[in-house]
C-alpha cells in the first residue's frame, strides 16, 4: 500500500508543478512561498482541515473555501471544464499538491486526510526546557 501512495503521490505531484507555479527553490527569499503564502499561513496559525473521503463536496466546499487563497489559486491554475462539479476537487489537487512539495503535512487517518502546518508540527516536538 505504501508502494501505491507513494506513486499516486509522485504522479500527483508532476501535475501540480505542470499545472501551478513553481514554488521558489531559495529558501532565504523574500518570496519562498510565493502564491502559497496565503494557504501556508493559513496552517501555519494553527490551522488544520480534515477531509474525509466519504463527505459530500457540499461538505467539503466551506472548509476549503475557508483556507485563505485556496480557491483563488485553484480556479487560477487547475484547468476543470465544470467549476461548479469540480471546484473542491481543483483545491483539494492544490492541497495535496503543497504536501507533496513539503509545505504543508499530512496525516492519512481512517479515510480521511489531515492537513496541518509541518513546520509547526516539528517545532512544537522540540523540548525548549534543554
Amino acid at each position: 500500500m505504501n508502494v501505491a501512495r507513494h506513486l499516486v503521490g509522485r504522479g500527483l505531484k508532476a501535475a501540480f508543478d505542470r499545472y501551478l507555479p513553481e514554488v521558489a527553490a531559495d529558501a532565504n527569499a523574500d518570496d519562498v512561498f510565493g502564491p502559497y503564502k496565503p494557504i501556508v499561513d493559513h496552517f501555519g496559525k494553527g490551522n488544520r482541515i480534515q477531509l474525509g473521503d466519504t463527505e459530500d463536496d457540499s461538505e467539503l466546499e466551506p472548509r476549503l473555501k475557508a483556507i485563505d487563497g485556496l480557491q483563488k489559486l485553484a480556479a487560477k491554475h487547475v484547468p476543470v471544464e465544470d467549476e461548479q462539479l469540480e471546484s473542491v476537487a481543483a483545491m483539494e489537487f492544490v492541497l495535496e499538491g503543497l504536501h507533496q512539495a513539503k509545505m504543508v503535512g499530512k496525516d492519512d487517518v481512517d479515510g480521511s486526510a489531515n492537513y496541518y502546518d509541518m513546520m509547526g508540527d516539528i517545532l512544537e516536538g522540540i523540548d525548549t526546557d534543554r
